[in-house]
């Protein structure tokens, strides 16, 4: 039955009676739309349409039809029509078949399996495959991405399905292969295939088990992972990595990571691989990926045309791949000792035990990001602006955990040109703002979280006494915070909001929490609930308040335990000091009672006004 141009208003008008009704259709309301409407008709009605609004929502429609069970089963029947819908001018029947060629798929794999579904079901699973990744060049970027999902949510269903995209040999793999070499949009489509063959390997599936009993998003392998533990996690690892290798589709990001001449392409497939890491699924696998990828990330950030962009996502990279702690023992052990020798990073030994032995790439590519950062930061300070505080973002970035906070502090000339220049001689703002979120990181803030008690935030004591130092070398003449409290004065806010949050995490240690109380400028700012107007600056001097209340609170126990003998004791636990700090947090940010009295409390809810900017391609911490 032909439908001309003057029935559609009929399709139309079918579509909107199934639009008044609930969102899942049943099975019902499907065949009885589909028995009026079969393929043909549908697809005869949509060439005949004018407008793209029309196409859109019958695509919608037809869609919530196919994903009821009785929709589903007949897809296999409707492979013409997706063929031509993939092939329409119109993006709304691209995107339908995108997303239909993954139902097909996933139903043929429940009634199939993969590798041997050519056989059993006449090559439906290949040539859905196939399409998409065709469709994955489609220059809509919402099209390539439902193809790249399909494909991804097929992938990661099974193994078996993993190896039929993977496997060489298969048509999809070479399909896959053949994209992620291709030029097309400018290299986007390159970037495209190697971002859905890194996904897969990493098993990123919100932890969905493999048929054979593995999961995708396996835990991260840490320090403290049982040798038996870490065996089972490495098998599925090894199996999904074998797969890629063998397909090929690893060496085109290798290739890319180590040509710094085309600098954007070097550039994105390194953002590939740090988006890979930031997304959080299959970390063991992402880890391994990015393990391998360890010589072309250092020297990258080498390269005087790229270190710029590159160093904060290295640094992004080299934080998700250390673990949050490591024993105090293995950790002195990888720094070699500390940094008391003052040769910081080249000091560095990394001493395999048998908890760093898993981690020794890792810690050994470390001190040479912070090399590379060191000679951006040098004395004689000839760098940019621009390259200072990309190396700075970089800083704060490694900071967030404290293994990787005690290999930026154990540096001493490194530590020094850090403090420098959030309380010294820069004239930069970015370039001070950037400082002061990196020594804010260093110090702990992320780490002292609500659940956690501040001592969370604290470091090896050679690197405590190292920021100290630091802090105070940084300032000459005068105090730390005396100069903390001038920019507490100034008009820029974004500074002013670093200032705060450095103040914040360095105000968890007994020795800043007694520069606080003893500077009366910055006493008065911290403890006057009427110092500030703005949302965010309020919470973050609440921010500062709580961090010292928490410190005063550790003395005031210290105090009762009977160590006396501390010099800070006695001017934290002064009565008038008690008193007016613990009023100040309870009044809340805005001088209301019933503020919060946690010093990470505080913080969290002002995490998002880190103002440490991107500059260039690179990624602020």
């Amino acid at each position: 039955m032909d439908l001309g141009r003057g029935d559609l208003p009929e399709l139309v008008e079918a579509c909107r009676e199934l639009d008044s009704l609930p969102q899942s259709l049943t099975d019902a309301q499907a065949r009885g739309f589909l028995s009026e409407f079969p393929f043909e008709r549908i697809f005869r009605a949509l060439a005949s349409a004018q407008g793209g609004s029309d196409v859109a929502f019958i695509s919608d429609t037809l869609g919530r039809v196919l994903a009821t069970e009785s929709g589903s089963s007949i897809l296999p029947n409707a492979i013409p029509y997706l063929e031509a819908a993939s092939n329409a001018p119109l993006a709304s029947l691209r995107l339908l078949a995108a997303e239909k060629y993954g139902t097909l798929l996933m139903d043929q794999e429940r009634k199939y399996g993969s590798l041997n579904s050519k056989d059993r079901n006449g090559g439906v699973a290949e040539l859905a495959c196939l399409h998409l990744v065709r469709l994955m060049s489609d220059p809509e970027p919402t099209v390539a991405a439902a193809a790249a999902k399909s494909l991804r949510t097929y992938g990661s269903s099974s193994l078996t399905a993993l190896q039929w995209l993977l496997s060489p040999g298969h048509a999809p793999s070479l399909a896959l292969s053949a994209a992620a070499v291709s030029d097309a949009l400018g290299g986007i489509v390159r970037l495209r295939a190697l971002a859905l063959a890194l996904e897969l390997a990493a098993g990123s599936t919100e932890g969905r088990p493999l048929e054979n009993g593995y999961h995708h998003n396996a835990e991260a392998i840490s320090a403290s992972t049982s040798a038996a533990a870490l065996s089972e996690a490495a098998v599925p690892y090894n199996e999904r990595l074998q797969l890629l290798r063998s397909s090929g589709l690893l060496q085109p990001l290798l290739d890319q990571l180590a040509d710094p001449a085309d600098a954007l392409a070097c550039l994105a497939a390194l953002q590939l691989l740090e988006g890979l890491l930031a997304g959080g699924g299959g970390v063991g696998m992402a880890a391994t990926l990015a393990g391998i990828a360890l010589p072309q990330l250092l020297a990258l950030v080498s390269d005087p045309n790229l270190s710029d962009a590159a160093l904060p996502l290295v640094a992004a990279i080299l934080h998700r791949l250390l673990p949050e702690a490591l024993p105090t023992a293995d950790l002195a052990a990888a720094l070699g000792g500390g940094g008391g020798g003052g040769n910081g990073a080249e000091a560095n030994g990394v001493h395999a035990t048998a908890a760093t032995a898993g981690l020794q790439p890792i810690l050994a590519a470390a001190p040479a990001l912070l090399i590379a950062v060191r000679a951006v930061l040098d004395d004689r300070g000839n760098a940019s602006a621009a390259a200072e505080a990309c190396g700075l973002d970089a800083l704060g970035t490694l900071g967030q955990s404290a293994v990787g906070a005690q290999l930026v502090l154990s540096d001493e000339r490194l530590t020094r040109a850090l403090c420098e220049r959030a309380l010294g001689r820069s004239p930069h703002p970015d370039v001070r703002m950037a400082a002061l979120h990196a020594v804010a990181s260093a110090a702990g803030l992320e780490r002292a979280g609500a659940e956690r008690s501040r001592e969370a935030a604290l470091l090896l004591p050679q690197c405590e006494e190292g920021l100290r130092l630091g802090m105070y070398g940084a300032c000459g003449l005068r105090r730390p915070g005396e100069v903390l409290a001038g920019m507490l004065q100034q008009p820029f806010l974004e500074l002013k909001l670093a200032a705060y949050r450095c103040i914040a995490a360095l105000s968890l240690r007994s020795w800043f929490a007694v520069e606080l109380v003893t500077t009366p400028d910055l006493y008065d700012r911290i403890t006057d609930t009427t110092s500030e107007s703005g949302a965010a600056a309020c919470n973050w001097r609440h921010a500062a308040a709580a961090a010292l209340w928490s410190t005063v609170s550790a003395a005031a126990a210290a105090a009762a335990a009977g160590d006396n003998d501390a010099a800070f004791i006695a001017t934290l636990t002064a009565p008038t000091t008690v008193e007016r700090i613990r009023a100040v947090v309870r009044a809340g940010p805005y001088g209301a009672e019933g503020g919060s009295t946690a010093a990470a409390a505080a913080a969290s809810r002002m995490h998002g006004e880190h103002f440490v900017a991107s500059r260039g391609a690179g990624g602020g911490a």
